[in-house]
């Protein structure tokens, strides 16, 4: 079952808002996982929308989402015994979590250096928006900043209007995907070496991974525009608007052909052998798209898709968010998975976006501040020997086939 790749490593999540995801996807592969909150809990918790129990109480769904499966612990990082009870759940933890300013963590005596002196086979993860090293690492960042820096936001809109914000925090969740892919690595690793790593995840650099619009640039000097949700080289390739929705049309050179034939009453201009060319319809978008647009008004979401699909022709709805939870094909999958959260009762989680092995991972509940019970603060996760939790120079360390590795340790 995919929830048990995990088992036996432990991680202490640090972080804020940017970095949370990171630590919902160890927990669904089976990792312990437990949320450092300040006193008074994260403020993740206060963010909107809620759910409200019938005793009034309030559950906020962003935390609920980023924070299932973990555990709870409040620690006063500001505090020196907090910092030292801290240290305590590092002797035996596997990774460290954190979305700080650079340098934040250093000043506590919490950075990697003081971690892997405490325990040396520590990974630690940091995700901030522009990164542990270079001249911007102390500037304040946020999903939007990071979204602006990287150069997504300036194609991001309609082209006769300024630059417009993507919807829902894709830096914070693209740089702690990549965070949580590294410090996997960063775990096989050590299998090997017997020591940690830290794991540095830029939000800025992230962002930059997931468009052409850099390499274009740095390869060819070529500076991409907005251009909506037109295709940047192919034509027809939009949303189009229909009778009860939209739907998004994507035709190139293979398809065009075929579609005029579907197309039965279209201008005769478009049977010329230039359009066939996936360059010059993009060039023509302008007149190509308003003839496809009266097309497409004539039918349904729904009708218009399976038209074109049974072709062979790229179209699909543009779901709202309630038709995509609705979707048969999403309901069928699982995706949209049930969790139960104390005093709330059941709600709909979005799970993992993967299933291994015929499994996906379940959503686990949202953790009740404060709820982690210690074996003794720096007592070994489950399943781990307690010759990890002393101070032997030999140390074990779960390896990622759920056998023992015993690794000696030179004290330094």
């Amino acid at each position: 079952m995919s929830a048990g790749f995990l088992k036996g490593f432990r991680a202490l999540d640090l972080t804020g808002l940017s970095g949370q995801l990171a630590g919902r996807m160890l927990a669904d592969l089976g990792m312990e996982v437990i949320k450092i909150e300040p006193p008074g809990g994260d403020p993740v918790r206060n963010l909107a929308p809620f759910i409200t129990s019938v005793n009034g109480a309030k559950l906020s769904t962003t935390f609920a989402h980023l924070n299932a499966g973990k555990a709870s612990k409040v620690l006063d990082l500001d505090k020196e015994a907090d910092r030292a009870a801290f240290c305590r759940l590092v002797e035996t933890a596997d990774v460290v979590l954190e979305s700080f300013q650079p340098g934040e963590l250093d000043r506590k005596g919490l950075g990697f250096k003081d971690l892997s002196a405490v325990n040396p086979g520590i990974v630690m993860a940091s995700i901030t928006g522009f990164g542990q090293t270079g001249p911007k690492k102390n500037l304040l960042c946020n999903d939007l900043v990071a979204l602006a820096e990287s150069g997504f936001l300036y194609i991001s809109g309609d082209p006769l209007l300024p630059p417009c914000k993507p919807p829902e925090t894709q830096a914070y969740y693209f740089a702690s995907l990549f965070a949580t892919a590294g410090l996997l690595a960063a775990l096989y690793r050590r299998e090997r070496s017997g020591v940690g790593d830290h794991v540095d995840s830029s939000m800025q650099e992230a962002l930059a991974t997931q468009e052409h619009i850099v390499r274009l640039w740095a390869n060819e000097k070529q500076i991409a525009k907005r251009a909506g949700s037109q295709h940047g080289s192919v034509a027809p390739a939009k949303i189009f608007p229909c009778k009860d929705g939209f739907v998004y049309l994507y035709v190139t050179r293979q398809h065009w052909k075929l579609f005029l034939t579907i197309w039965k009453d279209h201008p005769p201009v478009f049977d010329k052998a230039d359009w066939l060319n996936n360059v010059y319809r993009r060039e023509h978008a302008d007149e190509l798209n308003p003839a496809v647009e009266a097309y497409l008004s004539k039918f349904t979401m729904a009708e218009i898709t399976e038209l074109l699909q049974e072709k062979g022709i790229p179209c699909v709805p543009v779901n709202t968010p309630m038709g995509f939870a609705n979707d048969e094909h999403v309901q069928g999958r699982g995706f949209m998975a049930p969790a139960e959260h104390a005093g709330f009762g059941t709600t709909k989680q979005p799970a993992m976006p993967f299933v291994i092995d015929g499994a996906r991972p379940a959503v686990g509940s949202v953790p009740m501040l404060n709820s982690w019970q210690s074996r003794g603060i720096g007592a070994p996760a489950t399943g781990r020997s307690t010759a990890c939790a002393s101070s032997a120079s030999i140390m074990c360390l779960p390896d990622l086939t759920g056998q023992r590795s015993w690794l000696n340790w030179a004290r330094m």
